[in-house]
């Protein structure tokens, strides 16, 4: 796969999985350049729509948060409101953490806690966090925006409406479960790609964009949806949709 907008000669060691932001064992992530790939290709796909703008994002699989931390640190100016679910509630322990990392207290905290861990045990791979977390902060307070944060736990695969999402959605991003690592946690007969494609119809832009990574080998149905773009790299291929009228 060939990357349109994010150049490969960056160093992303400070927002490593576990370095600041928080990991949590059996969680999976896009790489960040991928992470800023995605999002890249969904906010030009919405200029193209005339929606030049800061966004209303959702992620319903949204795990630790991890790319919705990456998504706000990056592109702070493009985002209005952040809303993160998932049905496993100690990975939202970690998401509320994560994306608190975007507030001024959150960061703060983060330091603290990192200058904790030297006191006690002098490592260097501490001493190293602690470098990025302040690196971090400086990024923060150059932004000088702070988007609206809402996690929550949900079923996505409930047809109940999604009643915490208070804004229509312009971009959904996940990566849907797969795999060893991440399995649906529902019992349904139906194809569940479809049901929480058909589930998040309530609450999504009719201009909207919604970019799902799964296995390359996994075949899905999308009803309801037009498919506008596609990409493989390594074992995933992420899909991008939009809502048909």
């Amino acid at each position: 796969m060939q990357y349109k907008y994010i150049k490969q000669d960056k160093n992303y060691e400070d927002y490593s999985s576990g370095r600041v932001i928080y990991g949590y064992s059996g969680a999976t992530n896009f790489p960040v350049r991928l992470t800023q790939e995605i999002f890249e290709r969904c906010i030009n796909y919405l200029k193209e729509k005339n929606k030049n703008e800061s966004y209303n994002i959702y992620d319903p699989f949204c795990g630790v948060a991890y790319t919705f931390t990456i998504l706000g640190l990056f592109y702070p100016s493009k985002i209005k409101s952040i809303f993160a679910s998932d049905i496993n509630q100690e990975s939202l322990n970690f998401a509320e953490k994560n994306l608190g990392l975007l507030t001024k207290n959150g960061i703060d905290e983060r330091i603290k806690e990192i200058e904790s861990l030297i006191k006690e045990y002098g490592k260097e791979s501490h001493k190293e966090a602690l470098k990025s977390a302040l690196s971090i902060k400086e990024k923060i307070k150059d932004s000088k925006l702070s988007p609206i944060i809402k996690v929550f736990k949900n079923d996505i695969l409930d047809e109940k409406n999604i009643k915490e999402v208070t804004s229509k959605i312009d971009i959904v991003i996940s990566d849907i479960p797969y795999g060893k690592l991440t399995n649906w946690q529902n019992d349904v007969n139906s194809d569940p790609t479809q049901k929480f494609l058909d589930n998040i119809k309530s609450i999504i832009s009719p201009k909207s964009i919604v970019a799902i990574s799964l296995d390359k080998k996994q075949g899905i149905s999308y009803i309801g949806y037009t498919k506008i773009d596609t990409f493989k790299i390594g074992k995933r291929k992420v899909l991008f949709l939009s809502p048909s009228n």
